[in-house]
């Protein structure tokens, strides 16, 4: 949410500022030397410590996603398995409407976060850090498994 501050209101505020800063005897400009051979040292320090950020980052990215990838994998592969177990009797009717049920009741929270897990994932890609190809391939087909349970609900 953008909070929009009228433009006299941070005038003011802006002019109130210099006033204590003139007070407090701050100078309105502070000269500081140009050499480009004392920045060349602190730009490469800044970007080697961006880049290890980064790749801090990624790396916590990885594994957050990663464990949600599994989960939905699991999820999806354990009640693909309940919807294909034959309908013979009573009980297997209870056990199928169970299952639909949970399967309605989380496949809105699934919906969601299978599209920020692909992002995950294109980030890490994007930053090349590395990803095992295992992890590749199921993010690769997690929509598809998705997809398939959805289909295989119906159809029961």
């Amino acid at each position: 949410m953008q909070v929009r501050v009228p433009w006299t209101q941070a005038w003011l505020c802006t002019k109130d500022f210099r006033r204590k800063c003139t007070r407090a005897g701050v100078a309105a400009k502070v000269a500081v030397p140009s050499n480009t051979a004392q920045r060349e040292p602190l730009k490469l320090a800044l970007s080697v410590e961006a880049k290890a950020w980064k790749l801090l980052l990624c790396q916590h990215l990885n594994e957050e996603y990663k464990k949600k990838m599994s989960n939905i994998t699991q999820y999806t592969a354990e009640y693909l398995n309940k919807l294909s177990r034959p309908i013979r009797d009573l009980d297997d009717v209870r056990f199928a409407m169970e299952a639909l049920s949970n399967i309605r009741d989380d496949e809105i929270m699934m919906d969601m976060t299978l599209g920020p897990i692909e992002e995950a994932y294109s980030i890490l890609n994007k930053y090349g850090v590395p990803v095992t190809k295992e992890e590749t391939e199921g993010v690769d087909t997690l929509r598809y498994s998705f997809n398939k349970m959805q289909t295989k609900a119906v159809s029961v």
